[in-house]
């Protein structure tokens, strides 16, 4: 990992935003800041898990989740972020109450085990196979390549909000997910699915942010079970083939780490990544696609490709960069629209699609990569 403190800060932004910090709050730590890596004082683990520590001793216990996961970024790569990667986790499963009745569930699959945040009742498999309503539906979460599941935790409410089951789950090598990334890491999905004993007429609508969602799209491609996706930025081939050369090198480091792999061996690889126009035309599902104007990481032409092979595309244009870090809330209430319409939960679709155009509206301004 090469990274300057710079560019730390800068891809920092989206997570921190995702999570409700503030560009002030953020700076304020980020000013006692010097060393992107290390251990100690001012380096960017330490700083931020003593901050992290100082607001759970507080008794401000989502404030320091927040800074955990920012001690984290991009990936445990060093003693001080390991241990906010650590603390991040101690301090999510405190707050199972707040965040609803979730549990761990961990599962096994031919790749390696990962572990997933499920409601309750979706442990189908230990307690309610049999009183189960399989016309139920299921919403499933992922992330990109840096996101600890521990960062959907608000989501994780969407689950009383819209009376259905839901899980939340890692890409393959970040956080709890011991499989390594690679063209077939997909069939992780299969596995949670057996591992939740989901059944054959049950409606799968998965949120997927970034690579999340290819992974998404990917696995969608051969299980109709899949009936909607919703994703922001999501690389489909073009970034595989070409973009590859061009977008942060920040990107390329968290890559080769997640595959395992010299960085010069990376462009090869990521070829087989390649979704076909075969592969995104078995796509059954209902995709919603977020393209982001300035996104220095995705191109612009995979949003293209996913529109002409993809059977039910539904695309959203936001003037942002990478995962819309300046549109948080506008982006959460399109999630919303998008999950209460295929649920048909008519309150929630008609309350989310209101307070989404109201903040497009105040939101029809270009903007570009903010550091703190």
């Amino acid at each position: 990992m090469n990274a300057s403190l710079e560019e730390l800060k800068q891809f920092s932004v989206l997570h921190a935003r995702a999570q409700g910090l503030s560009r002030s709050y953020c700076k304020t730590v980020l000013n006692r800041i010097s060393e992107p890596f290390g251990v100690g004082k001012r380096t960017w683990g330490f700083e931020w898990h003593r901050e992290a520590q100082n607001l759970f001793l507080s008794g401000k216990h989502k404030e320091a989740l927040r800074c955990a996961v920012m001690g984290r970024f991009p990936y445990p790569c060093d003693p001080e972020r390991y241990r906010c990667d650590q603390f991040s986790r101690q301090i999510f499963r405190s707050l199972r109450g707040e965040y609803g009745n979730f549990q761990d569930l961990t599962v096994k699959s031919p790749q390696g085990n990962f572990t997933a945040y499920v409601t309750d009742f979706t442990l189908n498999k230990k307690a309610s196979v049999a009183g189960a309503d399989s016309g139920k539906n299921l919403i499933l979460a992922i992330g990109g390549i840096v996101s600890p599941k521990e960062q959907w935790g608000q989501f994780l409410g969407f689950s009383k909000i819209f009376a259905t089951r839901m899980a939340v789950v890692e890409m393959p090598g970040v956080g709890e997910n011991c499989i390594s990334y690679s063209p077939d890491s997909h069939e992780m999905f299969a596995s949670l699915l057996d591992a939740l004993a989901i059944e054959s007429n049950t409606d799968i609508h998965i949120v997927g942010m970034s690579f999340g969602g290819h992974a998404a799209l990917r696995y969608a491609a051969k299980d109709d079970r899949i009936k909607s996706i919703t994703t922001v930025g999501a690389p489909v081939r073009d970034f595989f083939l070409s973009g590859v050369h061009t977008c942060p090198g920040l990107t390329l480091d968290i890559l080769s780490h997640l595959i395992g792999v010299n960085g010069n061996k990376l462009p090869e690889i990521l070829k087989s990544f390649v979704l076909s126009d075969v592969d995104l035309s078995s796509v059954n599902a209902r995709i919603n696609y977020m393209r982001c104007g300035f996104d220095e990481i995705i191109p612009a032409s995979d949003y293209d490709i996913a529109s002409e092979a993809c059977r039910y595309f539904y695309g959203r244009h936001t003037q942002d960069v990478h995962g819309a870090p300046n549109n948080i809330k506008a982006t959460q209430f399109w999630v919303m629209h998008n999950l209460s319409a295929v649920i048909k939960n008519r309150r929630i679709h008609i309350i989310s699609t209101l307070l989404q155009k109201l903040l497009d509206a105040k939101n029809l301004v270009t903007f570009q990569r903010q550091s703190f």
